[in-house]
């Protein structure tokens, strides 16, 4: 885990994203994570009017489902041949959906969500 943490970075080079064989904790898309955070506490708490503890234990939940998404894609769903990557010459929605994220990176991606629902919280005081 503590080399996938060495060689995070917010890069958007093909080597840097991650993948199950290469597990990179924070990466480019750790950015849209956060702004998830930051949206959803916009919106349930200041929008809905829920206390910032429900706001966040929803937030999370909700980015939570996401995550077991992920992690179905890359660890429960067996694939007949070689897994699918989509990648700039492929087209996203003709391939489906293929995760190959490692659950580092996914729990780095909740973590990024909770920071990102923190500096709302910050900001919006």
């Amino acid at each position: 885990m503590l080399n996938s943490i060495k060689r995070s970075n917010l890069s958007i080079k093909n080597s840097n994203f991650d993948s199950l064989d290469k597990p990179i904790a924070i990466d480019i898309w750790s950015i849209y994570h956060m702004f998830f955070g930051f949206f959803t506490y916009i919106i349930l708490h200041i929008y809905f009017k829920l206390t910032v503890f429900k706001s966040f234990i929803i937030s999370n939940i909700l980015h939570l489902l996401y995550e077991f998404i992920d992690f179905y894609f890359s660890y429960i769903k067996v694939y007949k041949g070689i897994r699918p990557i989509s990648s700039k010459e492929q087209d996203f929605l003709k391939i489906g959906f293929h995760a190959n994220n490692s659950y580092i990176n996914s729990i780095f991606d909740q973590l990024s969500n909770c920071f990102g629902f923190l500096i709302a919280y910050i900001m919006c005081k």
